[in-house]
């Protein structure tokens, strides 16, 4: 599902990274192994250092993966003055790459 702006969204790059994990066992298995590896390969471009990724093993073949922006509880001011729209810095890089590397991953 698209945002208002037709852009996709953090939840349709997680889905993407399920579905292609549903179909590529190779790909699936490095994911489970190394997320951040398999990403990186996966999309020929780094996962932004901010980005936090969780992969869990699921039944019937299917992974669940969670991308969130790493934090430390507290903005800093620097942060505090890159909040736009409800997005923070670290929310902002997670789109940025999400935007460079959707199509890489069948979106």
């Amino acid at each position: 599902m698209a945002d208002s702006h037709g852009s996709p969204t953090l939840q349709d790059l997680q889905d993407a990274i399920k579905k292609r994990a549903s179909e590529d066992e190779a790909f699936r298995a490095e994911l489970l192994a190394d997320p951040r590896r398999a990403l990186d390969r996966a999309t020929g471009k780094a996962v932004p250092p901010g980005v936090d990724i969780q992969v869990e093993d699921g039944p019937a073949n299917e992974v669940g993966v969670t991308l969130t922006p790493k934090s430390s509880g507290e903005l800093s001011d620097e942060e505090l003055s890159g909040v736009s729209g409800g997005q923070t810095q670290d929310e902002s890089v997670i789109i940025n790459w999400l935007n460079q590397t959707f199509s890489f991953l069948g979106g």
